[in-house]
């Protein structure tokens, strides 16, 4: 079973499959997106701004998990138990 929460200053096995899967959503968005403004499939160059957006997205998610508590703090300590 995954670990649905980690402790401020770590990453988990979640947080990696969760930041994947967000980044496989802002590709096919924005894909879908660029289809549709262009009317014809991305250009192999067009892909690799997207490729870049899906990347900066997932980044942004695991910056985020990271500096996040277990409790979804922002930059909080643990609570004590």
């Amino acid at each position: 079973m995954l670990n649905k929460t980690t402790p401020l200053f770590s990453l988990g096995s979640s947080d990696l499959i969760k930041g994947v899967v967000l980044a496989f959503l802002a590709i096919i968005i924005s894909s879908a997106q660029q289809w549709i403004q262009l009317g014809h499939l991305p250009t192999g160059a067009e892909l690799i701004s997207v490729l870049v957006i899906g990347l900066k997205t997932a980044l942004a998610y695991f910056i985020k998990n990271f500096f996040t508590n277990s409790e979804g703090k922002l930059l909080k300590a643990e609570p004590l138990k």
